[in-house]
């Protein structure tokens, strides 16, 4: 469906970075919390989540970030919103839809990982000004990158680059 959507990339390779995606997306197994104490009493080392992050795909690896992107962020307690490249909305939600189902039978709450329907710049920007999103992630150009970073929320970023 990928290739079919994006004209790019080989079939073969596609179910292959969706299977690394799967098996190696670090989760809530690399999750620790930490204990010391001392001459100045106990301290305690816990992660918290940010609450909503605000994600976009690269029309690239479309599927394959929107898997790795929800194994990470579900696991340490975060729900996300996906802005997908527009190239890739379709399976980008056929893909949501089956990690909500997934998510649901496992006992969890249904709509953690969402997407804009219609994703344009200007949906990635309500995205970015919201004070129901904490965190930016994104994968992409260097205008997406700089947007991002830009942003004032925290943000992690990763800059596409091609040379011809």
């Amino acid at each position: 469906m990928v290739r079919e959507e994006t004209k790019l990339g080989r079939v073969e390779d596609k179910i292959a970075k969706h299977q690394l995606t799967a098996a190696k997306t670090p989760g809530t197994e690399v999750l620790e919390t930490k204990v010391w104490s001392g001459d100045n009493g106990i301290s305690l080392e816990e992660r918290a989540p940010y609450g909503v992050i605000g994600a976009v795909t690269p029309v690239t690896n479309p599927t394959e970030t929107i898997v790795n992107n929800a194994i990470s962020m579900l696991a340490s307690g975060n729900a996300v919103t996906f802005n997908v490249h527009p190239s890739s909305k379709v399976v980008s939600a056929v893909m949501i839809d089956m990690i909500n189902k997934t998510i649901v039978e496992a006992g969890g709450p249904a709509n953690l990982v969402t997407m804009v329907k219609e994703p344009t710049l200007e949906t990635l920007n309500e995205i970015a000004k919201s004070p129901l999103v904490n965190m930016l992630v994104g994968t992409g150009g260097p205008g997406l990158v700089k947007a991002i970073l830009q942003s004032g929320k925290k943000g992690v970023a990763l800059a596409l680059v091609t040379h011809l």
